[in-house]
């Protein structure tokens, strides 16, 4: 969406607003996830960029088997079984 914003701006001011809704669903949601003590508050910045690469890069998987891999290597990523330290 970003990119469409700086290609067309005729139509960044609709997107805008459809980016500041969709970033503030995913900041409440890092909200939970402080208030239950899973994202420590000092880490909120780091969250949020953390959440729109995936899903930037979730968009541009290309097909449901790019898909299906990049949420599996996420799960592996988060769950400590992708990289490992040495």
């Amino acid at each position: 969406v970003n990119i469409d914003m700086r290609r067309f701006p005729d139509i960044a001011d609709r997107l805008a607003r459809h980016v500041a809704r969709t970033d503030r669903y995913f900041l409440d949601m890092i909200d939970v996830g402080i208030s239950t003590g899973e994202i420590r508050v000092e880490d909120r910045a780091l969250a949020a960029e953390f959440l729109r690469i995936v899903l930037t890069g979730l968009t541009d998987a290309g097909s449901w088997s790019a898909n299906r891999r990049s949420i599996d290597a996420l799960d592996a990523l988060m769950h400590g079984r992708l990289i490992r330290p040495i």
